[in-house]
């Protein structure tokens, strides 16, 4: 007898020399085929390549392939997050939407002594993150000052090397927010913050200082009416004040260098928002906005390689002035465009913020509204402009407007006095504003 294949198990062979009956020939074929088919889904589903049905945000069901996951991930974020085309997704390929909130705790000030209006530092609780957590906050932007992180000027070493004197006590506490942040699955994204430019110059209101950038930087002209407009100039140009030890750009960059590295093994730390709301006066000869985030991006990513970069275009009011401060999208990889989005009404505002979308679709990069007040939703005293009457019907609309693009958002702020999405001085949600904001929630 020559040889034979082997048998399928479980199916009995006809006796040798008799051919099977064609009903047994038949059976035998179906579970062959049965049997095939069960092998190769088992193979299928082993290789991730078989099918998964899921829910999207529009209501219509569809196959999709188990290899890419849901539009917006309830869940855990697993690992980094980092930008894909126009899309966010974590380490595990689940595309994500920030729904955040803005947190000014860490400010005010410059070192760790109240300024003249009594105002210092104090970095978000425990409780007040475990608030943010229950209010369905998936990320927080954390402002943090260069004033604070480093109130004492930079002094040059025997070497000729430039030597960063570091806040120890500031850095302690943005860790100890950042741990509550970790221990309640919400991420963090550091804004290097600024409010009246620094604590150096005097703003109108109150005689309050300024808060951002260190007091040390500027030595002349501080009083004059001008003085915040000269020292816009000077950063975006780069130029260096006389008795100051190295130029502006480079201590900013050091700044950021510091902060990536103290977070380069901490994926809670998922972005820097490289520079608040940034600005100069029109008799300024045009600095390249670009150019100066290219140059603070790179000393960021080569401290911290999966950090994403957060660059913003004109403040808000600026823009309908002067419009976009970006003339082009600088070259950085793993980043995202933001802007901050402060209109009185919806009709007031929707041209703009779908400028600056389609500005982001054009880059091929994520958007990011970085602030906005909920069209007055957040506001706790209304001084400024009056309050929409439809905010409600208004910021309905805008929250739909989010969803159906895709588009990332951080509404200012938690409780910060002014604004808050929180009765102020308390842990309660105001829960017109949060039922609204939950229209674009993960």
């Amino acid at each position: 007898m020559g040889p034979q294949s082997s048998p399928e198990p479980n199916l009995p062979l006809a006796p040798e020399g008799v051919s099977p009956s064609p009903k047994a020939s038949r059976h035998r074929r179906r579970l062959v085929v049965f049997s095939t088919l069960v092998l190769l889904a088992i193979a299928l589903l082993s290789t991730g390549v078989g099918y998964v049905w899921h829910e999207h945000s529009n209501g219509v069901r569809r196959a999709t392939s188990s290899s890419n996951k849901s539009s917006t991930h309830p869940g855990t974020v697993t690992g980094w997050v980092h930008t894909d085309g126009t899309s966010l997704v974590d380490s595990a390929g689940n595309r994500i939407i920030l729904a955040g909130v803005d947190d000014s705790s860490l400010d005010a000030g410059q070192g760790n002594t109240p300024d003249r209006c009594h105002l210092m530092w104090s970095p978000a609780s425990a409780t007040e993150i475990d608030t943010m957590h229950t209010m369905g906050f998936n990320m927080v932007r954390i402002g943090v000052s260069w004033a604070n992180l480093e109130p004492t000027a930079p002094t040059v070493g025997a070497d000729g090397l430039i030597i960063h004197h570091w806040n120890t006590q500031y850095l302690a506490a943005l860790d100890n927010e950042i741990a509550a942040l970790q221990a309640n699955h919400i991420m963090a994204i550091l804004d290097m913050h600024q409010a009246g430019w620094s604590p150096a110059f005097t703003g109108s209101q109150s005689l309050c200082e300024g808060h951002g950038l260190p007091s040390w930087l500027y030595t002349t002209d501080q009083n004059s009416s001008n003085a915040v407009s000269v020292a816009q100039c000077q950063f975006f140009s780069d130029i260096q004040e006389a008795d100051v030890s190295e130029k502006p750009q480079e201590g900013l960059a050091a700044v950021w260098s510091m902060l990536a590295s103290r977070y380069a093994s901490n994926s809670t730390v998922i972005g820097a928002d490289m520079f608040n709301e940034p600005n100069w006066p029109k008799s300024c000869s045009q600095p390249d906005l670009a150019s100066f985030y290219e140059r603070i991006g790179t000393a960021i990513r080569d401290s911290n390689p999966n950090i994403m970069l957060m660059y913003e275009d004109n403040a808000y009011s600026s823009y309908n002035r002067n419009g976009f401060l970006l003339k082009r999208q600088p070259t950085l990889s793993n980043a995202v465009y933001s802007w901050h989005w402060y209109p009185t009404t919806w009709g007031a505002g929707e041209e703009s913020l779908k400028a600056h979308f389609a500005r982001a679709q054009s880059w091929g990069v994520p958007f990011w509204i970085g602030e906005f007040d909920g069209l007055g939703g957040s506001y706790n005293t209304h001084t400024k402009r009056p309050l929409d009457s439809n905010w409600q019907t208004d910021l309905s609309t805008l929250m739909h407007y989010f969803k159906q693009n895709g588009i990332n958002w951080s509404i200012w702020e938690y409780d910060g006095g002014g604004y808050s999405v929180v009765e102020p001085s308390t842990t309660q949600p105001k829960q017109p504003l949060l039922s609204l904001l939950k229209q674009d929630m993960p």
